[in-house]
């Protein structure tokens, strides 16, 4: 019998759902980093990551992106666990250039891309 691979993703908080909508959804440093072990624990092999700013709105600054992003994986080493990051590049009211400049500078291990709305 052949087994069967399973590849879960978990998207944490996207880029529009507010906390005004639903209490759960991670906005802060800590609580996407505490959601990215959660799900990482809980089985997912993939942490799709959205950044927001101290209002809770979707934000592609730069400093931002490091900070939750070395915030994630500090907490996922601490947990002894691995997953792939999947930063997101997506956000059609930043410029490309502030869409993509964490890139270099995080090297994902996998990266998202909008090139135009999905609207």
């Amino acid at each position: 019998m052949k087994s069967k691979k399973l590849i879960i993703t978990a998207a944490l908080c996207g880029a529009g759902t507010m906390k005004s909508q639903t209490p759960y959804v991670p906005v802060t440093p800590e609580e996407i980093a505490a959601d990215a072990v959660a799900c990482a624990k809980a089985g997912a092999s993939v942490i799709h990551i959205h950044v927001r700013d101290d209002e809770g709105k979707n934000t592609m600054e730069t400093e931002r992106f490091c900070h939750v992003v070395n915030l994630v994986r500090e907490e996922l080493a601490k947990a002894n666990l691995d997953a792939v990051l999947n930063l997101t590049s997506s956000g059609s009211k930043f410029s490309e250039d502030m869409r993509l400049a964490h890139l270099p500078i995080l090297k994902p291990e996998m990266c998202s891309y909008d090139p135009g709305s999905m609207n």
